[in-house]
């Protein structure tokens, strides 16, 4: 059998090709032009998604591959449209810079990502391998409702055997709505994210990025997803998720999905609770309590990141954790929503087990008493919402060299160099190591970042 690399979608295929050839000397300057010439940001990061996701290889881990450059293709794509002049290129220029080095790094390549047919589970051939094909289904002439159910169960027992697995993700995608492909991917990627949050955010963050470049794209895009959350090792078991849905009702009753001004006081008292938490472990039951209560999903939701916002205001550590106890929770938002198509058993099961991914829990040994700024100085600050902060954010002065693209390259150029430059002489990144608990550095005592507290629900 002759094995080829899998085809783009023709339309892109030159974006592609741009991302895996260039010398990544020469990225930052042909991405600028392109840019500059009028291809748009959001055809730039398709190419760059195809480009990573076909041409290295899932690492170990998290980090290398395809992980982090197709995690943050919807938040970069809107962080752009966000931001004016020749700041708007910035974040595009990294993302797909990111892929170029990637896919250029000895680490993660040369890899090549080959083309595959869809398979039911009945297309599956017999093997001399212990215990035969996994969810091999002999009888081909089931009726089609059937062989779906079929072909959903192998997928599940794919694990270890990820190629299957992306054999029926292709065989399943034109057949299931969109919400029960997710449903499925997510099977065994909530329970793995006591093992590494990524298990979660990874699949999830591609499935954000086809929603936004296109499902043309899914086909490549949505197998890197498959492999990662059906290869070894087995998730953890789940009988702690089902201990508390027995335990709270949570599946013996209709639940409340969508939230309203009416449970606003409810949502902040459950989210001043898990702000106030020292053992993670009490998380899951303070909402599991309040959805018994009759809290929505989304009001937890919302309490969340309340609570995750006072637990990093009480830390004393910064990136990346920072970052998986925000994104940890927008996440988990994202999927409450009603029209997610995920069922209400997963639902439950990712919101209640937030606190287990383990860059959130690195946070649990770092905790001041209480969160700086306190709550007094939080309330005499003006009142903003979220408009008027994100003008204020805007407003801040930048440094002169980076103010156009130009002086980004010069930075970069000098970075690549060794030479001086803003990346040695800046004292946030001279600085290493932990501060202690409860020392907060003066740029998050400012009157804009104080209002995170108050304005989490936004």
């Amino acid at each position: 059998m002759v094995t080829q690399l899998v085809r783009v979608p023709a339309p892109i295929e030159a974006l592609v090709h741009f991302v895996e050839e260039t010398d990544p000397a020469d990225m930052l300057a042909a991405t600028v032009a392109k840019l500059q010439a009028g291809v748009s940001s959001r055809d730039l990061l398709a190419g760059a998604a195809l480009a990573v996701t076909r041409s290295t290889d899932l690492p170990p881990g998290h980090h290398g591959g395809p992980v982090h450059p197709l995690s943050g293709i919807h938040a970069v794509y809107h962080l752009s449209e966000r931001l004016t002049g020749d700041l708007h290129f910035v974040p595009i220029v990294q993302n797909v810079m990111l892929a170029n080095k990637h896919i250029h790094h000895p680490a993660m390549g040369p890899f090549l990502m080959p083309d595959m047919q869809p398979l039911a589970a009945s297309a599956l051939p017999e093997t001399a391998y212990s215990g035969g094909t996994p969810g091999r289904v002999p009888n081909q002439w089931l009726d089609e409702p059937h062989m779906i159910a079929a072909t959903k169960e192998s997928f599940l027992k794919a694990r270890g055997f990820s190629g299957l697995a992306e054999h029926h993700l292709l065989w399943l995608l034109p057949r299931i709505p969109h919400g029960d492909l997710l449903d499925l991917l997510l099977t065994d990627a909530i329970p793995k994210n006591a093992m590494d949050d990524h298990c979660f955010l990874f699949p999830t963050f591609t499935w954000r990025a086809v929603e936004l470049l296109g499902w043309d794209y899914a086909p490549i895009l949505l197998r890197a997803a498959a492999r990662y959350v059906t290869r070894p090792p087995a998730p953890p078991a789940v009988d702690w998720y089902e201990a508390l849905f027995q335990e709270y009702g949570l599946l013996d009753h209709p639940l409340r999905q969508t939230t309203g001004p009416e449970e606003t006081a409810a949502v902040q008292a459950l989210g001043e609770a898990i702000g106030a938490c020292t053992d993670y472990a009490h998380i899951p039951l303070l909402l599991g309590r309040a959805l018994a209560d009759g809290v929505s999903l989304e009001g937890c939701g919302e309490s969340l990141s309340i609570g995750a916002a006072t637990l990093y205001l009480r830390s004393a550590n910064g990136n990346p954790m920072d970052v998986h106890l925000h994104t940890g929770v927008n996440t988990r938002r994202y999927l409450l929503r009603p029209d997610s198509g995920l069922s209400l058993r997963h639902k439950l099961m990712l919101l209640l087990n937030w606190h287990t991914g383990p860059e959130v829990r690195n946070t649990a040994a770092l905790l001041a008493p209480t969160p700086d700024p306190d709550r007094a100085r939080v309330a005499a600050l003006p009142h903003r919402d979220q408009d008027m902060l994100l003008e204020a954010i805007g407003q801040r002065p930048r440094p002169t060299a980076h103010r156009s693209l130009g002086g980004w390259q010069s930075w970069a150029a000098a970075c690549r160099s060794g030479g001086a430059g803003d990346r040695q002489s800046h004292p946030a990144i001279r600085q290493s190591g932990l501060r202690p608990a409860g020392v907060v550095p003066a740029a998050r005592r400012g009157g804009v970042s104080g209002q995170l507290y108050r304005d989490a629900r936004l």
